[in-house]
């Protein structure tokens, strides 16, 4: 779900909350205050019509035939009076005498009346009956719909209690209303909310969301490593304040990737017998490989790969610092097992927190000689004769201090015309595909064993195989690749 959705989501949510935490509170007291108000006027209702009933004549009609007597008449008019003067329903209202623990009927308007006939007393007719007030029901459903009953005692002469009259009365034309604007209310503000949603949208979409897409736009394009990507940003704002944070970052990455880049060699030296070919690829905008290859005097090429752990601005400090060392001390003709030795010392103290550097130094000579110190690199990889060979390691990686047993520090051997060699970060042959399928080292021999191609197509090739094995230019580590070919040209004397 789109950033969009989920910020529409949660405003129009806390805003139907807000709605229904005033509301419903709202709604609950005015249909309570219409039940009060239907409460009180069914209680005068029936103060009234009781007052006009003589208690005495009420206490004559007790069983069926009183209703031919003329104190049934009169009441019965005097009922029939209030019923009509304020629409009630004949059968709502009616009076009652108490017998023992139960009421009977008296007085009804209903064509057949059932004089005498019992009812259970009611919990509101007690105190009606003993304190003579005046009493009514909450609101309450029967078959026929919702009503509210009030009772009021009738009194004889003397003051003295002798029945009570009932008067019910529906909620349905109070309620009606309510509801009818209720359900107005609740069609409005649906309206509103889908108004709001689509105001909220556009505003959403203006003020934070095209912003951060174009944030997002910028994120990716750094994933790209893509850092003259700049993000154009002008609210005024937060937003803008981390627009400005990240165009910033990018230029200085930029600056960084131009930097590390000015690292490597832009032209491999030209000597004769000898075909040099080099690239680096970090996955950052900086990384922690290096590759060299130094010209030095008669005739005698320097070849070096290296990989700081890691990747990253980090190493890539790190090996700034290494090729400045390198560079110096391949000017005092320094051999390749000194060389790593004198590179432990003097990167001792930055090489802490878990960080080494694997590195292999050689130095081809005119005559084909190939002498090389290994220091827990690879791959290192000799093609000749038809096969390929490991050129391995000779002590552990710059920064692990292992004692070292009494073996050779360095090897020489000689590379005959048609014999290469390819130095590689580990990031080549451990490039994987989406699904966790290695690069693996198959891929490299098979291209070295291509002999008719020179130095600069075997890299070539090996990087447009890894872009593809990959999927894409994306990777997980920084990628170097070294390759030397022995052709035969000889040095003139």
């Amino acid at each position: 779900m789109r950033i969009t959705i989920k910020l529409l989501l949660i405003s129009e949510l806390v805003l139907l909350v807000a709605v229904l935490v005033l509301v419903v509170p709202v709604w609950r007291a005015m249909r309570g205050q219409i039940v009060t108000d239907m409460q009180n006027e069914l209680k005068a209702i029936a103060a009234t019509a009781a007052l006009g009933v003589d208690g005495d004549l009420h206490a004559s009609i007790r069983t069926t035939g009183d209703e031919q007597t003329s104190a049934f008449r009169e009441i019965r008019r005097q009922l029939q009076d209030v019923q009509v003067a304020n629409g009630l329903p004949y059968e709502r209202i009616y009076t009652f005498y108490p017998d023992g623990d139960q009421m009977r009927f008296a007085v009804m308007l209903h064509p057949e009346p059932f004089v005498g006939d019992p009812y259970p007393r009611q919990t509101l007719m007690v105190p009606v009956l003993e304190d003579g007030a005046m009493e009514a029901t909450e609101l309450y459903e029967d078959d026929h719909g919702r009503w509210i009953s009030a009772y009021a005692p009738i009194r004889n002469r003397a003051g003295a209690i002798v029945g009570l009259l009932e008067v019910d009365k529906s909620s349905a034309t109070y309620l009606a209303a309510f509801e009818h604007y209720t359900r107005l209310t609740i069609g409005v503000g649906l309206l509103a909310l889908v108004v709001s949603s689509l105001l909220g949208w556009f505003v959403l979409r203006w003020t934070i969301l095209k912003p951060l897409s174009a944030v997002r736009d910028g994120m990716l394009a750094l994933g790209r490593q893509d850092f003259a990507h700049r993000v154009t940003v002008r609210t005024g704002d937060e937003l803008e304040d981390l627009a400005r944070t990240f165009n910033g970052l990018a230029q200085q990455l930029d600056l960084a990737k131009v930097i590390q880049a000015s690292f490597f060699p832009t032209r491999m030296p030209v000597v004769p017998g000898y075909d040099v070919a080099g690239m680096s690829l970090p996955c950052d905008a900086t990384g922690g490989d290096y590759f060299d290859a130094i010209a030095l005097p008669g005739h005698r090429i320097a070849v070096v790969v290296a990989d700081v752990s890691g990747h990253g601005i980090g190493p890539s400090l790190l090996m700034s610092g290494c090729r400045a060392a390198i560079h110096a001390l391949s000017r005092t003709d320094c051999a390749p097992q000194r060389m790593l030795e004198r590179l432990a010392d003097l990167l001792r103290r930055d090489l802490t927190g878990g960080r080494f550097i694997t590195m292999i130094y050689g130095i081809m000579e005119p005559d084909g000689t190939f002498t090389y110190a290994n220091a827990g690199h690879g791959p290192a990889l000799l093609a000749r004769n038809g096969g390929v060979e490991t050129l391995g390691p000779h002590r552990p990686p710059l920064g692990i201090d292992i004692p070292l047993d009494d073996e050779p520090g360095e090897t020489s051997l000689r590379l005959q015309p048609g014999d290469r060699v390819l130095l590689a970060s580990d990031g080549l042959p451990e490039a994987m595909t989406a699904d966790g399928v290695y690069f693996g080292a198959e891929r490299i021999t098979a291209v070295m064993a291509e002999r008719d191609a020179d130095a600069a197509a075997v890299v070539t090739r090996l990087q447009a195989e890894l872009v593809e094995h990959c999927g894409g230019p994306s990777r997980t580590d920084d990628v170097t690749i070294l390759c030397v070919d022995r052709t035969a040209g000889v040095p003139a004397a």
